[in-house]
């Protein structure tokens, strides 16, 4: 399997909002990034690249989010967005499958949130198999987690 290193994103703090500075690289959705701007600081955006060299994905997450689960208090986080670069979109590289792993092997021991959308819920259910989170906080919102 590849291997993907990343970086901090830059961030701007525009119009009282933190947003990342990605530009309109080729084949991403650039205004999807500026919707998911935050207002505060405790989100981390991550642009992912093979050996330093061109972007291949993009990743947002806020490491600040709260567990469902009934256990003591796990701290957890929630994977907002992800993207990867549409030419490389199932193309059989698993670029999101690499980033995710990713994300779980730097947070070993905690709950990992992501809500699916229509468009992703394929590569939730079946590439990574996580299950859906089942409890009264997801109440309408159809969580998948995946927990230590």
């Amino acid at each position: 399997m590849i291997k993907l290193g990343w970086v901090p994103a830059e961030t701007t703090f525009v119009n009282g909002r933190w947003q990342p500075n990605y530009g309109g690289g080729p084949g991403f959705t650039s205004t999807m990034w500026l919707e998911h701007s935050r207002g505060h600081t405790d989100h981390q955006w991550r642009s992912y690249s093979f050996d330093g060299d061109e972007e291949v994905a993009r990743l947002l997450f806020t490491p600040t989010y709260s567990s469902h689960s009934d256990r003591r208090a796990p701290q957890a986080l929630l994977l907002d967005t992800i993207e990867v670069r549409t030419d490389l979109q199932r193309s059989g590289a698993h670029i999101g499958q690499i980033v995710v792993e990713g994300l779980v092997d730097d947070y070993p021991n905690w709950e990992i949130y992501a809500g699916p959308t229509a468009s992703s819920a394929r590569f939730w259910d079946e590439k990574l198999r996580w299950p859906r989170c089942e409890c009264n906080n997801c109440d309408g919102r159809d969580f998948v987690v995946w927990r230590p």
